[in-house]
């Protein structure tokens, strides 16, 4: 695993994260 592929890997992770807590937002 390269350094730009982790790095992508963990700015999609928070990119998730993000998504889901705004979901979570509308839902709640």
């Amino acid at each position: 695993v390269t350094w730009t592929n982790l790095k992508g890997r963990i700015e999609a992770v928070e990119a998730i994260g993000n998504l889901l807590e705004s979901l979570g937002r509308c839902v709640w």
